[in-house]
Parts: structure tokens; C-alpha cells; sequence
């Protein structure tokens, strides 16, 4: 698979299986640039793996479904 795929997967499953925030922020490059739809742009890795946080403590049973 190509590299967006393999950091895609990487993501979901640090978000859904392991809820492992370090291995979150390791997808995305110091300078990161994220587009919320409730809080808009976040600058930096920090702040995109702190809206994760934000959002993981809240929804505890997050899930990913992959549909086709």
C-alpha cells in the first residue's frame, strides 16, 4: 500500500485499538495543519494529538467503519 494508506491505518487504529496518543501524534510531522469542523484549524502536532485527546475522553467507544 502506498504511504497516505499505511499512515491512514496507523492513525485509526491508534485512535480505535489502541488509544495510544503517542503513536496518534507520530502520524502527523511537527508542523501539521489540521481542519476541524468545531474548532477549525489547528497548527502542530501538539494541537491536532490534544483535539484527539479531547475527542477520545469524550467518546470513550470510538470506531472507524470502513465503508466501500
Amino acid at each position: 500500500m502506498g504511504q497516505a494508506r499505511d499512515a491512514a491505518d496507523r492513525m485509526t487504529a491508534a485512535v480505535t485499538t489502541s488509544r495510544d496518543l503517542k503513536e496518534l501524534a507520530e502520524c502527523y510531522r511537527e508542523n501539521a495543519v489540521a481542519i476541524t469542523p468545531d474548532q477549525g484549524k489547528l497548527s502542530g502536532r501538539e494541537s491536532i494529538t490534544e483535539y484527539f485527546r479531547q475527542f477520545l475522553d469524550s467518546f470513550t467507544d470510538t470506531q472507524f467503519e470502513h465503508i466501500a
